[in-house]
């Protein structure tokens, strides 16, 4: 992308997911020739993702209210295994299409669009699109997420793009038309919305080209790197790791062993930093190095004639509450008592509940004063406090 052939310049070809890493760190646009590439979206965690985007397909376009049968979508993907897994997601998924599909016109499912931006072409396909005219234009578009929810705002540019492809394809889109994307946060029964207008997806695009381009020498490593496919060979993610190995490597001279003040605290400060940040990447390269073993057939020969492996345990089981109880109370006459001798409460579901009886505007103080009545009562216990080095601003 961005090379020269025969005296032109190559588009770059951009989806929309990558948008929010390419933002961040341009570098990742641009890998050499001889690099090896990690691509995250190998593994079963994408297969998992693609079976449910097939499934809510089948039943926004069916326009049925019931799951179709979740096996052969499971077989489909090559993950047999993991077909309770893709039925629950997409029982989420169902159930959200059943609660909203009554505002859509005519949705449609899996639409390419895609659009030449200067030296870029865009293409994204969204999971539903729906044009509807209810006094002005609304195109409405849904983008499932099956992985864990995180911060929305990471995933802005993207939802831009998609809401920019939207209205780049649709057909004489009056200037009071608005956009609205949605993530559906499958696992977390969530939602995240953008409303966007024309004007400020086509100005979103003007801007596009100056944050996509790279100068051959910045990088910048950071949280993107996890969906990065040159996170194995990256130049500035290699000089940061040097950096902080080198800045923890002697903690002997930073903390005195008789608990003296350290001789230099501002060493001692940039080593504790460093280290925060090294087990991330390690995490995050551990992470890495499972998903190139699968792209590279799950077994890797080393010279010593040891060999890289993946092993894998069970997932962690889930149980339907309702259910499970239902058929306990069946078979062996529980009662409340035995159940309360098994059963917890999630402390983030109960905060869920409270906070789903309170009135507008007061969920966090009727949260926050109910978890306190409960441990002034004896109800809510908590653990040993957890402990940790931080370092933080002098007014914090």
């Amino acid at each position: 992308a961005g090379a020269s052939r025969e005296g032109e310049i190559m588009a770059l070809k951009l989806r929309p997911s990558s948008l929010d890493r390419a933002f961040a760190c341009p570098a990742s646009l641009y890998p050499r020739d001889d690099e090896i590439l990690i691509r995250s979206e190998s593994g079963d965690a994408a297969a998992v993702g693609s079976a449910v985007h097939a499934i809510l397909a089948h039943v926004v376009r069916e326009g049925s209210t019931q799951l179709p049968d979740v096996e052969p979508f499971a077989i489909a993907e090559d993950v047999p295994h993991k077909e309770e897994e893709i039925r629950i997601l997409s029982y989420v998924g169902l159930k959200w299409i059943n609660e909203n599909r009554g505002r859509l016109e005519d949705p449609k499912c899996e639409q390419l669009k895609s659009a030449r931006i200067d030296n870029i072409v865009l293409r994204g396909t969204s999971d539903v699109i729906d044009v509807r005219s209810d006094g002005f234009v609304t195109i409405e578009i849904w983008d499932y997420k099956t992985g864990q929810k995180t911060d929305a705002a990471s995933y802005r540019q993207q939802m831009t793009a998609y809401a920019y492809l939207a209205a780049t394809n649709a057909e004489h889109l009056p200037d009071d038309s608005q956009i609205i994307v949605r993530l559906l946060w499958l696992r977390d029964k969530e939602t995240s919305t953008l409303i966007f207008t024309p004007a400020e997806v086509r100005e979103w695009a003007c801007d596009l080209e100056t944050h996509t381009n790279w100068d051959g020498q910045t990088y910048t490593p950071g949280d993107a790197c996890k969906w990065c496919p040159r996170v194995a060979e990256c130049p500035g993610r290699a000089k940061l790791y040097k950096a902080s190995i080198e800045a923890i490597s002697d903690t002997t001279a930073l903390i005195s062993s008789e608990g003296d003040y350290p001789a230099d605290p501002a060493s001692w400060g940039r080593a504790i930093q460093q280290a925060k940040m090294l087990k991330g990447w390690i995490d995050d390269f551990l992470k890495s190095s499972v998903t190139a073993v699968d792209v590279l057939g799950g077994e890797v020969a080393l010279p010593s004639g040891q060999r890289i492996i993946i092993k894998e345990r069970a997932g962690s089981a889930s149980l339907d509450p309702a259910a499970t109880i239902q058929r306990l109370r069946t078979q062996y006459d529980l009662t409340d008592d035995e159940l309360a001798g098994f059963v917890s409460v999630k402390k983030s579901g109960l905060e869920k509940f409270i906070g789903s009886k309170a009135p507008r505007g007061e969920k966090g103080k009727l949260i926050e004063s109910t978890l306190s009545q409960f441990e002034e009562e004896g109800i809510m216990k908590r653990g040993a406090p957890a402990r940790w080095v931080d370092v933080v601003s002098k007014e914090a």
